[in-house]
């Protein structure tokens, strides 16, 4: 083989060739930098076998991602979804407000009430003997019902404010209040409406700052969880509870309807929008459980 055969550059090697190159020394070609030995077999190798023809060895193959059509098989839904209590014939409201509002949180509520206003007299002996405070009495779980009902149907029945509703103005009156209560008791009940002893009070747990209504978000979650079992599809939300009064953590998001409020985290389900779980956000104080603590805030949301 010539040199003139092999160029610095190129190398022509018909189809179908078998190129096996060994580097040479300077020595030996100071024109060229490697020397090739070429054994030329259009359809056999060197074992004698019949091969198929070879394109041009200077061909590009071009390569292209394919879509798989296998999908990834879900994990395995094994609950039963659904209520998990008997229902009445008639479907009434008291029974589902029953539920959740049972006897027993109506006997926390009405005995931390009561405690606290013993400590709020045993802490301000000098009260004025004629400050509208002094005609408290203690409450009871039946009145602590009334009481609970008269807040929900200021819910249905929308007036600016409080006195409104006991007042007896022809044009503006609602007889019910001032049948069921009178306006002064139900101020007292709710100035010493309480959930927690403040006494138990301790600065150092992580959930400080939701202690006094840690005891009805504890309860409500559990029975959420409990009464209903959600189907597969389930999401996490967020939302925005009203409130305009002043608060630490309180947020706003020019998105939501309410604007400022109070950022609860839910896990719902997708379908009827059940509430499984609530998780009160309260700035990098907030307590999201204590399972996995190492994963992200997503993720321990939804395990929680």
């Amino acid at each position: 083989m010539n040199e003139s055969d092999i160029s610095d550059d190129k190398v022509n090697v018909p189809a179908g060739t078998k190129r096996r190159g060994t580097m040479s020394s300077s020595s030996e070609s100071s024109d060229s930098n490697c020397d090739y030995d070429t054994e030329l077999s259009d359809t056999e190798n060197e074992d004698g076998e019949e091969v198929d023809e070879v394109g041009p060895s200077n061909s590009i193959v071009s390569e292209e991602w394919l879509p798989q059509k296998a999908e990834r098989p879900p994990f395995p839904f094994t609950a039963h979804p659904g209520k998990t209590f008997n229902t009445p014939p008639k479907k009434v409201p008291l029974f589902y407000l029953e539920k959740f509002l049972d006897e027993e949180l109506i006997k926390l509520i009405t005995e931390q009430t009561n405690l606290y206003a013993t400590q709020f007299f045993d802490n301000d002996p000098e009260l004025k003997p004629r400050s509208g405070i002094r005609k408290w009495k203690d409450t009871n779980e039946a009145e602590m019902k009334i009481f609970w009902g008269l807040l929900i149907l200021q819910g249905i029945i929308g007036k600016p404010a409080l006195e409104l509703y006991f007042s007896r103005r022809r044009i503006i009156e609602t007889p019910f209040f001032y049948e069921t209560m009178s306006e002064s008791r139900f101020a007292l009940l709710c100035k010493f409406l309480h959930f927690a002893d403040n006494l138990s009070f301790d600065p150092n747990t992580s959930n400080r700052k939701t202690y006094k209504i840690n005891p009805i978000i504890n309860n409500l979650s559990e029975k959420f969880r409990s009464f209903y079992v959600c189907k597969r599809e389930i999401c996490v939300d967020k939302s925005l509870l009203l409130w305009k009064g002043n608060l630490s953590w309180k947020q706003y998001i020019s998105t939501k309807r309410a604007r400022f409020g109070m950022k609860l985290f839910i896990l719902s389900e997708s379908q009827s929008g059940y509430i499984q779980n609530i998780i009160l956000y309260t700035g990098k104080d907030t307590n999201y459980g204590s399972n996995y603590p190492q994963e992200k805030q997503s993720t321990r949301i939804f395990w929680s």
